[in-house]
């Protein structure tokens, strides 16, 4: 590609990428909270006479988690890391790398099926109570993705220093960043877990969610002392900078 061309190019992935995650973080939020794709703000392939067999549905949940899994994974590894920059996309490589994530979350959340009755396995009377937990944990993702460079996370600081012919950003970072980012596969870890399993009614199709997801987050979740204790320090250092500004 010609520089200016290009530039086009990674500026028109960067601002899609940024638009789809966002639209599908919206349409998660929707998925996993209210337990039930007929009420998300969108068109669902899930209607009431479109139902099929308890075993059928397992087995296409659990196609779907695969697909999810499968993406999450293999595009992380150095081989399609290689294959992407010897196409010339490697300032983009982060920015595909979302996409392809939110449409596998997409695929998952247009074909996720109930697995038989929508019969609870827990209900309980304190519903209220789950509903509070459950929003704290989106508030912990929230904050916790407030704890790392979400533009370099999402690629679009990859994208900028191309655009203003500046060398990548990765270098420039500390040691310890550098060595969080290499550990860093998910942002979050806490408010997963707590949105996942904290749901006031608990279906099958649901608690297979929480099941799988919740193995490959620990399967996943490399970070250690030396991690936290970055994580806590940049935690400190925004606290005093909030403070700052509102004092």
């Amino acid at each position: 590609m010609e520089r200016q061309p290009a530039k086009i190019f990674f500026v028109i992935v960067a601002a899609s990428t940024f638009a789809l995650f966002a639209f599908t973080m919206f349409q998660l939020l929707f998925f996993i909270t209210f337990n039930d794709n007929r009420g998300m703000p969108r068109v669902s392939h899930f209607s009431e006479d479109s139902k099929i067999s308890g075993f059928a549905a397992l087995c296409q949940d659990l196609m779907l988690l695969g697909v999810f899994v499968l993406q999450h994974s293999v595009m992380s590894l150095p081989i399609f890391k290689n294959l992407i920059s010897n196409l010339g996309l490697g300032p983009a490589q982060r920015c595909i790398y979302v996409i392809c994530t939110c449409l596998a979350l997409q695929f998952l959340m247009s074909y996720w099926q109930p697995i038989g009755e929508r019969s609870p396995l827990w209900s309980p009377q304190s519903t209220w109570l789950f509903l509070l937990l459950h929003s704290i944990g989106w508030v912990f993702i929230a904050g916790s993705v407030q704890l790392v460079d979400y533009n370099e996370l999402l690629g679009l600081k990859q994208v900028y220093y191309y655009i203003m012919g500046v060398d990548p950003a990765t270098p420039k970072l500390s040691p310890s960043l550098q060595r969080l980012y290499s550990h860093f596969r998910h942002p979050v870890f806490i408010g997963p877990m707590i949105v996942l399993w904290m749901q006031p009614v608990m279906t099958l199709d649901r608690l297979l969610l929480a099941v799988i997801w919740t193995t490959y987050l620990v399967l996943c979740h490399r970070l250690d002392d030396r991690d936290h204790q970055y994580l806590k320090e940049q935690f400190q250092l925004k606290h005093h900078y909030l403070s700052y500004m509102y004092h």
